[in-house]
């Protein structure tokens, strides 16, 4: 997020001894990250998505908590380290990946909310409202698509030359397996319709498992994703060691 003309990098900072994450951030200059990571929003639940919005000159974060049933909504206080709880925008919902934007004269949150079968990528939901805080309420054609190709967000919405662009994750073959971009080619109060025209996957210029998220922030562009990490490869070494002279 470039604010008051510093760009600093917001993530989720997962503890894997703790089995949950925190929201963090790290500052970012002309030849990469300057300076430490810090631990900026941390909640008793699961903290992940940390979607950046600006409105009326202030600078908000909406991070997914979907273990507390809620989208809650902070407000910077100050950028970048201190993020103060304003109100949650939905409560008793399982939604994932909540992102916001302007269209229209009004506020639009897409996420997917857990349908019947458990399942937490297929069912897109969009609710709308005149301010940010809300009230939000629900579109009439919830969920506006069902499609675990294309249905959970995957950043922010993409303006260019009037056409609006939204990154998805395709969830087919794994979560998160590939990303997507789908040009929105309706949305209004009665209906909502969109069209993948490009599918990123793992290749050799990213040779990890997944990619999540696309996000951009004046020249930084930033794509979330996974990889194999072999933490433990020396002790392995040892074992296998160990097992051929033992053997």
């Amino acid at each position: 997020m470039k604010w008051q003309g510093r760009t600093h990098l917001f993530f989720e900072d997962f503890d894997h001894r703790r089995g949950k994450a925190v929201i963090s951030t790290v500052a970012f200059g002309p030849s990469g990250p300057d300076g430490d990571i810090v631990p900026v929003l941390e909640e008793p639940w699961h903290l992940s998505y940390p979607f950046m919005i600006e409105d009326d000159g202030e600078l908000w974060v909406i991070p997914e908590s979907i273990a507390s049933r809620s989208v809650s909504i902070y407000r910077a206080n100050p950028f970048p380290y201190r993020w103060t709880k304003e109100a949650d925008l939905l409560c008793g919902v399982d939604a994932s990946d909540a992102t916001v934007f302007r269209h229209d004269g009004r506020f639009w949150m897409f996420t997917t909310i857990a349908d019947r079968t458990g399942s937490f990528s297929s069912s897109l939901h969009i609710f709308i409202a005149e301010r940010l805080l809300g009230p939000w309420r629900e579109h009439p054609r919830n969920p506006v698509l069902t499609d675990l190709a294309s249905a959970r967000p995957a950043g922010n919405i993409i303006i260019r030359d009037g056409r609006l662009w939204r990154p998805v994750q395709d969830c087919r073959q794994a979560y998160g397996a590939a990303l997507g971009l789908a040009e929105i080619v309706r949305l209004d109060m009665h209906g909502y319709q969109q069209a993948v025209r490009t599918l990123l996957r793992p290749n050799r210029y990213w040779p990890g498992r997944r990619l999540h998220t696309l996000n951009r922030a004046g020249a930084l562009e930033c794509i979330d994703g996974s990889a194999l990490a072999f933490r433990h490869l020396d002790r392995w070494r040892e074992r296998l060691s160990w097992a051929r002279v033992g053997g």
